[in-house]
């Protein structure tokens, strides 16, 4: 970077020269290849200028050259590594017979520069050893070269600057700065205004005072977020020593809560102070304070810059005795990173992001570890998500996008031992039932849930895929449900209930019937009732259908169950048409004694088994 500075500087000497000594009536085009030859020599790089070159001395010399070019190194992607659509020049005259360079004004107009880091590790704004620039002869060349030069303004409009490496691409643009310095030396001031992902940064600062070059201020704004800088700026070592002080407004972030209503949760000032130590690879905060809200988290950051932009950072005393690590870099469609945290106590965490957490059972709200990567953009997407809490394990992969009309949700998730997430929903010594997979859309509305493209399996005999919808219009919330499941042996069934342990190491879920429970001497897939009392909590019905319903050499095709929930209570009956209902028959009689279910075949050409009271079994 400092070859750069002196190259580009090395650059405006000769440019300088030729406007002291090139007497103002002659045609300066006649001189480009010289003028050009010139440039190369002063930072071994060759310079074109395919436009015109322009001189006047009134009403204070001044050098006009049009489309400037700076060729890039071999290898390049970039042709050209400056591309300027003019630059002018403008020198004060009473000065120059003290040997003074006075430079009113630099100006660069729309320039380009093209930074880049080839896989070599060769940059191109590394400049080969700089010579001393020389000047054509002429009687009217200064007999001395050493001249003090400062510049009163240096001004440049509509600029950019593309960063590439690692197939990384940073783009900075609509640069508009204006910046003096006493002298080569300094001080130097600096203001002005760009554009980098799609933000607009406006900076100001001053670098070097009359009795310490080195120090620097440095205030940057992007939206309403503020950052000052300030400290030791070498420019021997490209190297910067001091402090950051930031604040940003929450209302900045209001794209991440709800449209309709601001969460509460955006609501005080974000601040952060740390130590800073930054060079041309990377800048790092340390023992890095932060007030977010009622939390006050520690941590540190770094900002790698040596193979495109990265971020790390570790947080700890967040809410809930949090902690966790994070990297976060720039992607095609937005941002990309990976997050690793644990939370010893969600409940605290939840509240701290004002998430009501009444109606989540207590054991999912402790313990809990997660691990994942995730990109986003005009889409949250989480891979490789490995959540953790109270015994229970959920992995996978899910997508967030926000809608006009709501939220949608894809997933693609499992898990090793689905009981194990049941006993944190509530059940109470839930069998075996192994692992668990599901896959969707998930797509969340003001009023109802969908669940659509729904294919999965539990344990290892039972696949099934459908839809399933819930309707929070009504004064309780209607549940309408259609799945398709796989085959169902009546034999495996029996064998399971009739054997005191189950043969299957991932275990089966049987309802049984009888229309009292007393009156059930024989043998119960269950030893005590379920507790229905959740049917009083929604309305519904459930379409469940079957591949094949078999026992032994008995084979009923597509077999239907129809589930209604109205009220607190539940009407089950399978369904099938008129044509095999002798079969079902067999099948009822064979089971009628031991389920105590009753049936009747209809006129409707249906044959329907009413279960009066149901029971859990294993």
């Amino acid at each position: 970077m400092k070859r750069m500075v002196y190259g580009f500087l090395g650059f405006l000497g000769v440019l300088l020269g030729i406007a002291l000594i090139v007497p103002f009536f002659l045609n300066l085009n006649d001189y480009k290849p010289q003028i050009q030859a010139e440039a190369k020599k002063a930072i071994g790089r060759d310079v074109l200028i395919d436009g015109n070159l322009s001189l006047s001395f009134l009403p204070s010399p001044q050098l006009t050259l049009h489309k400037v070019r700076i060729v890039n190194i071999a290898g390049g992607a970039p042709q050209d590594f400056l591309k300027l659509k003019q630059l002018r020049i403008a020198v004060s005259l009473l000065p120059l017979l003290k040997k003074h360079v006075k430079v009113k004004s630099l100006e660069l107009d729309q320039p380009e520069i093209f930074l880049e880091k080839l896989k070599s590790g060769q940059t191109n704004w590394t400049f080969p050893t700089l010579s001393t620039p020389s000047v054509p002869s002429s009687p009217s060349a200064p007999s001395s070269p050493n001249f003090e030069v400062d510049f009163e303004k240096v001004k440049i409009t509509n600029g950019s600057l593309i960063y590439l490496a690692n197939g990384q691409e940073v783009k900075v643009q609509n640069i508009n700065t204006y910046a003096t310095m006493a002298s080569l030396k300094g001080p130097y001031s600096l203001e002005g205004t760009l554009s980098a992902y799609d933000r607009e940064i406006k900076m100001k600062g001053d670098f070097g005072t009359s009795t310490d070059p080195e120090h620097v201020i440095l205030k940057i704004q992007v939206d309403e977020a503020v950052s000052t800088f300030e400290g030791k700026l070498s420019l021997s070592l490209l190297t910067f020593k001091g402090s950051l002080k930031a604040e940003a407004n929450p209302r900045m972030f209001k794209g991440l809560s709800s449209k309709d209503k601001e969460s509460p949760f955006f609501t005080e000032m974000i601040r952060v102070n740390a130590d800073v130590v930054a060079n041309v690879n990377e800048l790092s905060l340390n023992d890095a304070k932060f007030d977010i809200g009622s939390a006050h988290p520690i941590g540190n950051v770094k900002v790698l810059l040596k193979n495109g932009l990265n971020v790390e950072g570790a947080l700890k005393n967040l809410p809930g005795q949090t902690q966790g690590t994070f990297t976060l870099a720039p992607s095609g469609q937005g941002l990309k990173g990976t997050i690793k945290a644990t939370v010893p106590q969600g409940k605290e965490l939840l509240k701290w992001l004002r998430v009501e957490t009444e109606s989540i059972p207590p054991e999912m709200l402790s313990g809990l570890t997660l691990s994942t990567g995730y990109t986003v953009g005009d889409t949250i997407n989480l891979k490789g998500l490995t959540l953790m809490v109270g015994g229970a394990k959920l992995q996978g992969d899910a997508s967030w996008q926000s809608q006009k009309n709501g939220h949608m949700m894809v997933i693609d998730l499992e898990t090793p031992r689905i009981e194990n997430i049941l006993k944190l929903l509530g059940s109470k010594d839930p069998k075996p039932l192994g692992a668990t997979k599901l896959k969707g859309k998930v797509q969340v509305g003001a009023t109802s849930l969908h669940l659509t493209s729904l294919k999965g399996h539990l344990g290892k005999n039972l696949s099934f895929e459908g839809n399933i919808a819930i309707d929070h219009k009504r004064t309780k919330p209607h549940v309408q449900a259609t799945l398709v499941v796989n085959s169902i042996s009546l034999d495996t069934l029996l064998a399971s209930r009739m054997t005191h342990n189950s043969p299957f190491s991932d275990g089966k879920i049987f309802l049984v019937g009888a229309k009292q429970k007393e009156a059930h001497s024989g043998p119960r897939w269950s030893h005590t009732p379920l507790d229905f009392s959740l049917l009083h909590k929604f309305d519904g019905q459930f379409d469940i259908t079957s591949s094949q319903l078999t026992q032994k050499d008995i084979v009923v095709t597509h077999p239907k169950l129809v589930a209604k929930i109205q009220n607190g209570r539940l009407e089950a009956a399978w369904q099938k048409w008129w044509g095999i209902w002798q079969v079902l028959l067999i099948l009822l009689q064979k089971t009628a004694l031991l389920m105590g279910l009753t049936f009747m075949p209809l006129a409707n050409g249906w044959v329907t088994s009413k279960i009066y009271n149901l029971f859990w079994g294993f």
